[in-house]
């Protein structure tokens, strides 16, 4: 009985951090603002070519944020968000912390958001999508995880 059940608990996961990053990367793609606060951060990182890194960051978090929620893809969108997050901490690492926004109200996560995230996402990256995926409409089940 409870091998069914553990098919829905990635749901759970996808839809809490799906929604995460797809309200982080909106203001960030949609918002001149949210754009210019990323690309400051960005710059405070010391990132190569910092205004098309804000739009990858953003495309990246918002699109792969509606990918989770909707379970198309699962695995490959978060090895891609797993991947942007581990840059986040190792490029604060490096620069002695995270830098401070331009807009206070968007600022980036610390490091107790960052690898709550990271968590987040190797645990789908791991068990996969569960059941209630798009994906699984498509590929069948033996094939993806």
């Amino acid at each position: 009985m409870w091998k069914r059940w553990t098919e829905y608990a990635p749901i759970t996961v996808r839809l809490a951090f799906g929604g995460g990053f797809a309200y982080h990367g909106y203001p960030k793609l949609f918002t001149p603002d949210g754009h210019a606060n990323i690309v400051y951060i960005m710059q405070g990182f010391g990132m190569p070519f910092p205004n098309l890194m804000g739009w990858i960051v953003g495309i990246l978090e918002f699109f792969g944020g509606l990918a989770l929620i909707s379970g198309f893809f699962v695995a490959t969108t978060s090895l891609l968000l797993l991947i942007s997050m581990s840059t986040n901490v190792i490029l604060a690492t490096i620069e002695g912390g995270f830098p401070p926004p331009l807009n206070p109200s968007q600022p980036l996560p610390g490091y107790q958001d960052t690898f709550l995230y990271m968590s987040g996402l190797l645990a789908l990256l791991i068990g996969g999508s569960g059941t209630c995926s798009i994906t699984r409409l498509f590929v069948p089940r033996n094939t993806i995880s």
